[in-house]
């Protein structure tokens, strides 16, 4: 394997503090041209995580990566028995497989075939800072209790935080009754200045048919007199001079046709 990745460490010390995590480094060194596959297993993923745990080595990149110790806020007293190790797995990445990057090594790993794939162990010791720490619980109760801390730590990173940060905003509603009073007066002349840009609005409308209304009563006049013709109009109608000369004389002939002949009377 070393000729392919050296790993700085085979064999890692974590000094066991209760409630609090510990953290170790490795270095992977590549000592190829080509990319370069890796990943890191534990034999006791309860306890151990490693960051990054899958990845890419670029060409003769040198990558540290963190293992980790979770906290236990109770040590168990055969914890300096351990024998846990973690297995570094490495292998050059094939031509078909030059594409790969972090995001997708993990999905990688299964089309590499076994006889390519390279390994090395990393042992474990485990060294108390203070003998106060241990008490005389079960490893598997412990097991237990540090996967539901883990649960709960994925659901709520920091519970205490987010209980303050809603007490905080609850408190705040009411904390300043000045405040919450102002408040409330700006709303209510929010809401009155609302009804009255509603009124305005509402008289505009009316003001606009109306407007609207008589336009209509004058076209519909307008168009009234365009087709009946007024009295002054008739009365300006002029008779020719002539007409009324013959008009004169034929009245004049009709009246004398009707006064009778002299004669004696009976």
């Amino acid at each position: 394997m070393e000729n392919f990745v050296r790993v700085s460490d085979k064999e890692l010390k974590f000094e066991v503090n209760s409630g609090k995590e510990t953290i170790r480094e490795i270095t992977l060194d590549s000592q190829v041209q080509e990319l370069v596959l890796f990943k890191v297993k534990t034999t006791r993923p309860t306890h151990f995580y490693v960051r990054p745990n899958v990845g890419i080595l670029q060409p003769r990149q040198s990558l540290k990566v963190e293992l980790i110790l979770n906290a236990m806020n109770e040590i168990p007293v055969d914890i300096t028995k351990w024998s846990d190790k973690f297995l570094i797995l490495v292998a050059v990445l094939p031509q078909e497989l030059q594409s790969v990057t972090d995001l997708n090594a993990k999905a990688a790993w299964t089309k590499v075939a076994d006889q390519n794939t390279f390994s090395q162990k990393v042992r474990v010791s485990m060294i108390l800072k203070s003998e106060k720490d241990v008490k005389p619980v079960n490893n598997q109760q412990n097991v237990a209790t540090t996967q539901a801390g883990k649960v709960a730590a994925t659901a709520s990173p920091n519970p205490k935080v987010e209980k303050a940060k809603v007490m905080t905003a609850s408190e705040a509603l009411g904390a300043d009754p000045a405040r919450e009073k102002a408040l409330k007066a700006q709303i209510a002349d929010a809401k009155k200045e609302l009804e009255s840009l509603y009124i305005d609005v509402a008289n505009r409308e009316k003001e606009v048919e109306a407007i609207l209304n008589d336009e209509h009563m004058k076209k519909s006049k307008e168009q009234e007199n365009s087709e009946t013709p007024s009295l002054a109009n008739v009365s300006m109608v002029k008779i020719p001079i002539e007409q009324v000369v013959l008009m004169f004389i034929v009245s004049l002939m009709v009246i004398a046709l009707m006064i009778p002949d002299g004669g004696d009377s009976f």
